[in-house]
């Protein structure tokens, strides 16, 4: 076993890397064993105690789990886990609120397309279902959410209920406000399936605009 020499502003800091960087090189997957906390320490040449916090610092991204009698074992890694936790914490600025918002626009923009290619019948039927039946904020995240899902991209979805953590839960639009997103959201299920991919991306376009508008320091939809 061979890891590179630790060179980082903390030790702790230069322990995890050198840790990622030998699970790299080593091409390790999900089920492989690290190599014991002493023979870590001793290549290293830090204590052990120094390569538990490494090792703690990987536990908590998800990515290693001690397991008795076998020692350190990879995991498959939970790509938003992390994230979505961070989320909760509503230890952000408006500021950082609105990119956030500004992400998730462009995630469902870019993706109009594969939402085209891949959708189905029984998902534009589920997806209308969603756009006919509730008037509600509520409604219009998992309207979105659907629709997202359509992509097959599993990260994409994952990634974008993460971002609707940081989302300003005080915004209540008005009866009228929600009516017009409804119909605005039937209309892209007319057009997902009966019109072209250019015409679909076009009316996501169109739907999107006011968040667009939004930016300017009105109030934000969700």
């Amino acid at each position: 076993m061979i890891m590179k020499e630790v060179f980082s502003t903390t030790l702790a800091d230069g322990i995890e890397n050198s840790i990622l960087t030998f699970i790299r090189e080593k091409t390790l997957q999900p089920g492989d064993l690290l190599p014991r906390e002493e023979e870590i320490a001793d290549y290293l040449n830090v204590s052990r105690l120094s390569v538990r916090e490494g090792l703690g610092r990987l536990k908590a991204l998800g990515l290693v789990e001690p397991r008795k009698r076998r020692g350190t074992v990879l995991c498959k890694p939970q790509l938003f886990h992390t994230f979505s936790k961070i989320a909760q914490t509503n230890l952000f600025s408006n500021s950082e609120r609105r990119d956030f918002k500004e992400m998730r626009i462009a995630l469902e923009l870019g993706m109009s397309e594969f939402i085209y290619i891949r959708k189905t019948p029984e998902a534009i039927a589920k997806l209308r279902q969603i756009a006919q039946n509730d008037l509600s904020v509520n409604a219009d995240i998992e309207f979105h959410t659907m629709l997202l899902s359509i992509s097959g991209n599993r990260n994409a979805n994952e990634f974008r209920q993460v971002l609707t953590e940081f989302f300003d839960t005080s915004y209540h639009p008005s009866a009228e406000v929600l009516e017009k997103n409804r119909n605005s959201h039937l209309k892209l299920c007319d057009v997902l399936e009966n019109g072209t991919a250019a015409e679909f991306r076009d009316a996501m376009r169109e739907h999107l605009n006011p968040y667009f508008k939004s930016f300017s320091g009105k109030n934000d939809p969700v």
